[in-house]
């Protein structure tokens, strides 16, 4: 279980150093709290939402790039609403229920 939580860090700390831009990190670390579960340390998930929330943090990019952001991110959690719940960590429930509870409205 050390070693699986450690692995899970690590990649962590990759994805987001690495990420070739917001989109990915979003697909790849919910793609980590449906692998590894609650293993994820819930910091991940309040960044995962500061970064769909805040978007780019940039003011020169339009407020368009952040809104296709967060509605890649509605449908990625939207077709996870499929998955049986039982099978769900915590961590991305939790994130899931946030992102929908936000921007549900950007569901097409």
């Amino acid at each position: 279980r050390f070693l699986r939580a450690d692995l899970t860090t690590k990649i962590c700390t990759i994805a987001e150093r690495y990420a070739p831009n917001n989109a990915w990190y979003v697909r790849t670390i919910t793609e980590l709290f449906k692998i590894a579960g609650d293993l994820v340390d819930d910091g991940v998930a309040t960044n995962l939402m500061s970064l769909i929330a805040e978007g780019t943090g940039n003011e020169e990019d339009d407020e368009e790039a952040d809104m296709v952001l967060r509605k890649q991110a509605v449908e990625l959690y939207v077709c996870l609403l499929g998955s049986p719940p039982n099978r769900m960590s915590r961590v991305l429930v939790e994130t899931l229920a946030w992102v929908i509870g936000e921007y549900g409205y950007l569901s097409s």
